[in-house]
């Protein structure tokens, strides 16, 4: 039978079918004009060859249009619905880049399911409307990426994979989008960022917003987010970086907007333990599906927690076991990353503030005491570090700088690499790229190409006031200096690892 034979059988429309191999063709311009009238039959030929051939006019069928727009029309399941032949997608670079339609989307994962989940589902395609109403789908094997830990290096689906990504804050403040959206839309960002070789994000996000369920407030130029809660803002950010081909991870910034800096531990008075793990929670159902969010990272810069020092009300090694473990109940793919801690009270060896240790850079206890998830391979630490532009450190005033900064940073955190086997991405780390800060990041872009060890720059924002970004004050202009820096660091691209598969062991 042929496809219309089929779906008439089904339909059971036999007559009318039959009508259309006699009848004059029809005008279907109103199909697109009002979609709602091919909601049901009229009986007519015309309705026949509209309605069923679905001759829609699809520009409209954005990842968000299609979510908040499910009128269960043969025009929305044409444009929205996974109707397409993806056999040309499994080529290498096919979908690097994006052509604006609906089957690029639906076949390169833009919309975040993979292609064999999208064609058998009856309830409809994108992953905005079903992972928001049915957040414990287990993610669909054929289009998630493996990333796994193997004696200090950082593994996707079997190739060495380097991370090369930016950190994009503004989200941690507030039921907000990340800063710059009221300058230009979200592509324009993901996109800026795949031009210059960046291959992830790091978008900040903070516990209470995440609990609470409301709605956000989207500046003018993120249309698409508006309606959505806090935690389907963020799937739709990853959807669009997925466009991109951008990997994401979702690092918990702090437990409530203003609580910055904090207390610097992983919960407080106001907010438990207990509501902590509540709240990795919520972000694992409503995120794991989504083939391109790849980490959790679990806290940032405990500051006051210790390492090892058997303290169970601030020992960071083991509250991190506690949370990583209880986040891979509910999305085991994910890998975990480990922040270290500052250096009062430290752990021990490394609890002086004369040897100038950054927040969230002090994992050196995890020599001896490493943390302990059920599934090893998945752990990954990562540091944090800054330069001269944030904070002028002792060593930053030897007469070798900056040839004195790879042993600096092999007591920091890259020895543990070595004692541990876990591999290390820097979760932070940038500065003005000026004086002596310039040096110091040619410098750390040196050492972390030697060491394997994967970077997520700080920051995409131009507002930083220590740092600065990637973009100049009008959100527009790049930062050229710092960029030419970043391109000697070459991250993977996420194509070339998503759709070529090796066994672990190879």
């Amino acid at each position: 039978l042929s496809d219309m034979s089929r779906l008439a059988l089904v339909l059971n429309l036999p007559a009318v079918l039959s009508q259309s191999m006699f009848a004059p063709a029809c005008d279907c311009s109103w199909v697109s004009q009002n979609r709602d009238g091919c909601t049901a039959t009229d009986g007519s030929h015309c309705w026949s060859e509209c309605c069923l051939n679905a001759n829609c006019e699809c520009s409209w069928a954005t990842a968000f249009a299609c979510a908040k727009n499910d009128d269960g029309t043969p025009c929305w399941r044409k444009c929205c619905r996974n109707g397409c032949d993806c056999s040309w997608s499994n080529e290498a670079g096919a979908c690097d880049q994006f052509d604006g339609t609906p089957c690029w989307h639906s076949c390169c994962g833009a919309t975040g399911e993979s292609k064999d989940m999208l064609s058998g589902d009856e309830t409809g395609a994108l992953v905005v409307g079903r992972t928001s109403r049915q957040h414990n789908l287990e993610p669909d094997g054929s289009s998630m990426i493996d990333f796994y830990a193997r004696d200090g290096r950082l593994y996707a689906n079997g190739h060495p994979f380097l991370i090369k990504g930016c950190n994009w804050f503004g989200s941690e403040s507030g039921a907000l989008p990340p800063g710059g959206l009221d300058y230009h839309d979200v592509s324009f960002y993901t996109n800026f960022l795949v031009d210059n070789g960046f291959n992830a994000l790091r978008l900040l996000f903070n516990h209470e917003s995440a609990t609470a369920g409301g709605h956000i407030k989207p500046p003018r130029e993120a249309p698409g987010l508006r309606g959505l809660d806090y935690l389907d803002m963020f799937l739709a950010l990853a959807q669009e970086a997925a466009a991109a081909g951008l990997l994401v991870m979702f690092a918990a910034h702090r437990l409530r907007p203003d609580a910055w800096p904090g207390h610097g531990l992983w919960y407080d008075s106001e907010m438990t333990e207990e509501q902590v793990l509540h709240s990795w929670t919520l972000v694992a159902e409503r995120l794991c599906g989504q083939w391109n969010v790849f980490a959790a990272d679990l806290v940032n810069e405990p500051h006051a927690a210790s390492w090892g020092m058997g303290n169970p009300d601030t020992d960071w090694d083991k509250a991190a076991a506690r949370i990583g473990n209880h986040v891979h109940s509910v999305c085991p793919r994910w890998l975990i990353m480990v922040e270290g801690v500052g250096y009062d009270p430290g752990a021990p060896g490394s609890n002086e503030a004369a040897t100038g240790w950054w927040w969230g850079e002090n994992i050196f206890g995890a020599a001896k005491r490493p943390v302990t998830l059920k599934d090893q391979t998945k752990l990954v630490y990562s540091p944090h570090t800054y330069g001269p532009s944030v904070f002028e450190q002792e060593y930053f005033s030897d007469v070798s700088f900056p040839n004195n900064m790879p042993s600096i940073w092999m007591t920091h955190f890259a020895s543990i690499q070595l004692s541990t086997k876990q591999p290390l991405v820097v979760g932070e780390a940038g500065g003005k790229f000026v004086g002596k800060d310039r040096h110091w990041q040619e410098k750390l872009v040196d050492f972390l190409l030697w060491r394997h060890i994967g970077l997520f720059y700080f920051c995409l924002n131009p507002d930083s006031d220590d740092t600065g970004g990637l973009l100049q004050a009008d959100w527009q202009t790049p930062e050229s200096d710092k960029l030419r820096n970043l391109e000697r660091f070459v991250g993977t691209k996420v194509s070339d690892v998503r759709y070529h598969r090796r066994r672990r062991h190879e």
